[in-house]
């Protein structure tokens, strides 16, 4: 039997369809919730009704969206989303239907480094980590709500090793791993310092590319690293890369 696949897309005439055909983010939430980021806001799913209702940026609302291009949607351990999108970061609160904004302000060094979210993940010790598109990645400090911001330091090869962050992932052993633009890092939670792994091209078992999309740990304790060149399977123990490509 032939398996059909319903679609589901902006309809000018119905408020209660998709608000905008550009997908950027996907998020099941605790509750099963579905969250549709786009670039006219965020959405959420009823599956009941098969109904979008539609949170959106309201210039005269400073408890709407912040922006509606959303990029990350993220539920931390104690249920709160937060939603990033290319304008600062933002808390929903569920029973209000409301947000909190945190952006970047100019006179405030514990503030958001950079407007534009790409990333949000949590690690097992409840640290809220932002990655931004231009602003390095930011530590959370959600009790006293202050940011820490780790940049590249053109004179540090122990810094961050670019300011655009596309993932950010902690394996099984408590290590944290952040992908940029250019290379994979490793941090240091002791130290607050990075190890950069990058591509060098007469080096076989060296990462493929440097320009890092994404990463996951397999149930082997494998490290998969999504790139502009291929897929890489990281070998902790000799730190060598093998990498996978279209043929």
């Amino acid at each position: 039997k032939q398996k059909t696949f319903p679609r589901y897309k902006h309809q000018e005439d119905n408020s209660n369809s998709l608000s905008n055909n550009i997908v950027r983010s996907v998020f099941i939430d605790s509750n099963g919730t579905l969250w549709i980021g786009t670039d006219e806001g965020l959405n959420k799913f009823d599956s009941k009704t098969e109904t979008f209702t539609r949170l959106q940026h309201q210039a005269d609302n400073p408890h709407s969206l912040s922006h509606n291009k959303v990029r990350s949607i993220f539920e931390d351990s104690s249920g709160s989303l937060w939603i990033g999108t290319e304008e600062g970061l933002n808390k929903f609160n569920r029973k209000l239907e409301n947000f909190t904004r945190y952006q970047h302000q100019e006179d405030n060094s514990n503030s958001l480094s950079n407007n534009f979210v790409w990333s949000i993940f949590e690690d097992s010790g409840g640290n809220l980590w932002i990655g931004t598109y231009g602003g390095g990645i930011n530590k959370f400090d959600t009790k006293q709500e202050k940011f820490i911001c780790y940049q590249r330091q053109t004179d540090n090869p122990h810094s961050l090793s670019n300011n655009i962050v596309f993932s950010i992932f902690e394996d099984s052993v408590g290590i944290l791993w952040i992908g940029t633009r250019e290379e994979l890092n490793k941090f240091d939670s002791k130290t607050e310092t990075f190890t950069r792994y990058q591509h060098q091209a007469d080096k076989p078992h060296s990462l493929s590319n440097n320009f890092i999309w994404s990463i996951f740990e397999d149930f082997a304790g494998i490290l998969w690293i999504g790139t502009n060149s291929g897929l890489n399977k990281f070998d902790r123990k000799t730190e060598k890369f093998s990498c996978f490509h279209h043929q």
